[in-house]
């Protein structure tokens, strides 16, 4: 799916360090697939609360909360806001979701009003996004409104791929975000990762993830093997060739 609004996730870990990793982490398993209902969504994240066609993903164990706009038809997210667990627990997130009337304005009048230009500066990207999130907050878009909208967004994410480069995560740390997210329990992961010595200093981050701890992932998961087979930090042991008799 396609990511817009991305600079709310680097803003985010600026201030609030600890949650990069798992901002990153959301960030590579929802633009490396598709989801075509929110029940397909919350098959991989369980506890995300679905409001019309808003999505609360609840991150790190309810710590960590992303809001974002999802068009399932479009394959497109929009992140409209990051808070901590106090900050979501007063329920002011639901006012994101759409209950404006439409404007009325045609194509033409939206672009008098922001311009559909190439967006040079991060002051230019800022402006967009908020002009983004002023179409988004509008229940029963018009033809206009939407085109608008998504010509706009595709000028958003063309400027973020650019200039808001979100580093990828190891495989290691996609299994345990989504060991987070499912809040497994320590009886459920110790056979999932092959052990409890193994378990651990996966969690820790002190032992990449193997080719058999990958395979059980993909398949507990229900996701493509790909997801937990990163090339750079899967180790795979391969048995030595025995020596050969002279």
């Amino acid at each position: 799916m396609q990511v817009f609004n991305r600079v709310r996730l680097r803003d985010f870990w600026a201030d609030h360090e600890r949650n990069e990793v798992a901002l990153r982490a959301w960030f590579q398993l929802v633009t490396s697939h598709n989801w075509d209902s929110a029940d397909a969504l919350c098959a991989t994240f369980p506890y995300a609360q679905a409001e019309g066609d808003l999505v609360a993903f609840d991150l790190r164990g309810s710590s960590l909360f992303l809001i974002a706009t999802v068009d399932f038809e479009r394959s497109a997210i929009w992140v409209r806001d990051v808070l901590i667990h106090n900050d979501f627990q007063t329920g002011e997130w639901k006012a994101l979701v759409p209950s404006k009337p439409s404007t009325g304005n045609d194509y033409a009048a939206l672009c008098q009003s922001f311009a559909l230009r190439p967006l040079r500066s991060d002051e230019q990207l800022r402006n967009a996004v908020a002009k983004a999130d002023e179409l988004l907050a509008i229940s029963g878009r018009s033809e206009d409104e939407q085109d608008y909208l998504t010509v706009l967004s595709l000028l958003i994410e063309e400027y973020e791929h650019a200039n808001v480069p979100i580093p990828s995560v190891s495989a290691a740390e996609i299994a345990r975000a989504l060991i987070y997210e499912h809040r497994l329990s320590q009886s459920e992961i110790i056979p999932l990762l092959g052990g409890k010595q193994k378990s651990t200093e996966l969690l820790k981050g002190t032992r990449p993830l193997d080719l058999r701890q990958a395979t059980r992932c993909a398949r507990y998961f229900k996701l493509p093997l790909e997801t937990f087979a990163d090339p750079d930090d899967l180790e795979i042991s391969l048995p030595k060739a025995p020596r050969r008799r002279r």
